[in-house]
């Protein structure tokens, strides 16, 4: 998102940075598809909020094409009929993009609520209410864009939304989808751990006398593959934790960059590991 100044009006060109998007979209671009399948049946809150996000997205695709067709409009005549019909969709655009953001925060606020936040350390509720508080801010900030009177009010309400976006929109996205996907693993480290232990009981009580050391084996590699997990997760929880909390994300810098390949992968292997001890009995 270029920085949108008054004397540069004619050739300011507003619009949603393409690397934040990526950074923070990428999570969205497979399921905002799927969403869109159900519409005939009842959809759950999440499906209904991937629904708005899609519509508003295709909404904010339809207003940029025809805000850059004023624009260019009004840059080729100067004339007062041209410049309030680029005043007319350039507002339209910045409202759009105030629905964008919205609907956004909206989908992964209901994605969070898909997990259990109960073994991660943070609280679900707090979180939520920052969201919430954003989305508000939007729609606040949104109501003065639907009351701007001249196209060059549009300059500085882009760019208050612009600021908006960077220091509050994008971190307070980005830390509930980092805290999220965090609960997500403390989940399924939760149900694997109970799943073993549940095995090892019932293993236990019926393996072979002869196969008893493959049952040490088997408990000796469970416990080791509980504490990798544990030692990488406590090293992400404090990645998380330390988030400033004054993060700012720009459209030429991300400056963080969130990932849990490395959790996830440690995970791939538990599967067949519960599983090995049960092709003995």
């Amino acid at each position: 998102m270029p920085v949108l100044k008054a004397d540069s009006l004619q050739s300011t060109v507003y619009s949603i940075p393409k690397k934040i998007l990526l950074s923070l979209f990428t999570l969205l671009l497979v399921t905002t598809v799927s969403g869109q399948k159900s519409v005939v049946i009842s959809a759950t809150p999440l499906e209904q909020a991937k629904q708005d996000y899609a519509f508003q997205i295709i909404k904010y695709n339809e207003t940029h094409k025809k805000y850059a067709a004023a624009k260019n409009n009004y840059m080729a005549f100067k004339t007062a009929a041209a410049k309030n019909e680029a005043f007319i969709q350039t507002q339209q655009y910045i409202v759009q993009v105030h629905n964008v953001y919205k609907t956004y925060l909206l989908v992964i606020n209901e994605r969070s609520n898909l997990y259990d936040w109960g073994t991660s350390g943070f609280s679900k509720d707090e979180e939520h209410k920052l969201i919430q508080e954003e989305i508000k801010n939007l729609e606040d900030l949104r109501n003065e864009a639907t009351k701007l009177t001249t196209l060059e009010e549009t300059v500085a309400h882009a760019q208050k939304l612009k600021d908006q976006a960077s220091k509050k929109t994008f971190p307070t996205a980005y830390k509930l989808l980092a805290r999220t996907d965090y609960a997500q693993l403390t989940e399924l480290e939760y149900l694997f751990g109970q799943n073993a232990q549940k095995i090892d009981e019932f293993a236990t009580e019926n393996i072979p006398e002869n196969d008893s050391a493959l049952l040490l084996n088997w408990q000796t590699a469970i416990s080791n593959t509980k504490a990798a997990i544990r030692k990488d997760m406590d090293a992400k929880k404090i990645e998380i934790s330390a988030l400033a909390p004054n993060l700012v994300f720009n459209s030429d810098n991300v400056t963080f960059d969130f990932k849990t390949m490395s959790q996830r992968s440690l995970f791939t292997p538990t599967v067949g590991l519960l599983k090995e001890i049960l092709n003995l009995l």
